[in-house]
């Protein structure tokens, strides 16, 4: 064998452990920030599953869909639980 050889071949397992011990760190600083991400998605899906569920249930009940995200009608509905 070529002292080339020798050389590549005693660095390759080297230059792994730097890729492994590398992708560890980044990993240790992503859990870091992972969480508050899921904490936006799972906030931003709930609105939106909200809003879907809202439409749904405003045209189940013979009304348009559309018209559940208008602030008249929430205004409308704010006044008919308090009797104003």
């Amino acid at each position: 064998m070529s002292n080339q050889d020798n050389h590549t071949r005693s660095s390759k397992p080297n230059r792994k452990e730097q890729l492994k011990r590398g992708a560890q760190k980044v990993r240790a600083r992503l859990q870091h920030l992972l969480w508050w991400h899921w904490l936006i998605i799972i906030l931003i899906l709930a609105f939106i599953c909200s809003v879907i569920g809202l439409m749904i249930g405003y045209a189940v009940g013979g009304g348009n869909p559309f018209q559940a995200l208008n602030p008249a009608t929430w205004l409308e509905i704010y006044r008919l639980i308090r009797g104003n």
